[in-house]
């Protein structure tokens, strides 16, 4: 394992990702990890994944990022399907995440890395989170490389 049990902070969205996010934030606790559940967005504004997820974490769920005591964070907020401008509570949770000084592993792509998801998401620069572990899905497969023409 790269990561040893340590206190981790799990950042969820309102999507697909934040339901992941709440799935890992579980698994994390089952085996005895201490986890911290952020959403910074309220739970009618969750769809799918997210709202069910959410109603079988069975901890607290803060609205913001807190470094206290925090070793590692989770990047459960937006991933690769963003097509919208980041503003308001969820960019302040990525300015927390980005300026944790804990190294973040992202569930999906870190989009705050590239900040080049969405027509718009460059606004999101000034905070973003490289992700320090990517999902093996993140990284380039064999197969979506070209080949060389014959």
């Amino acid at each position: 394992a790269r990561f040893a049990p340590q206190r981790v902070t799990v950042v969820c969205g309102p999507g697909n990702n934040g339901g992941d996010g709440y799935v890992c934030a579980r698994v994390l606790a089952d085996c005895g990890w201490p986890v911290a559940v952020v959403s910074p967005l309220p739970a009618e504004r969750l769809t799918g994944d997210a709202a069910w997820a959410r109603a079988t974490w069975r901890g607290a769920i803060e609205p913001a990022v807190e470094h206290g005591g925090t070793g590692l964070l989770v990047d459960a907020l937006f991933g690769a399907g963003l097509t919208r401008d980041v503003d308001g509570p969820a960019l302040t949770a990525i300015r927390q995440m980005a300026s944790s000084g804990r190294p973040v592993v992202a569930v999906d792509v870190s989009v705050w890395g590239r900040c080049g998801y969405g027509s718009r998401a460059r606004r999101c620069e000034p905070g973003h989170v490289d992700g320090d572990v990517l999902p093996r899905e993140a990284r380039p497969r064999p197969v979506a490389r070209p080949r060389p023409r014959r």
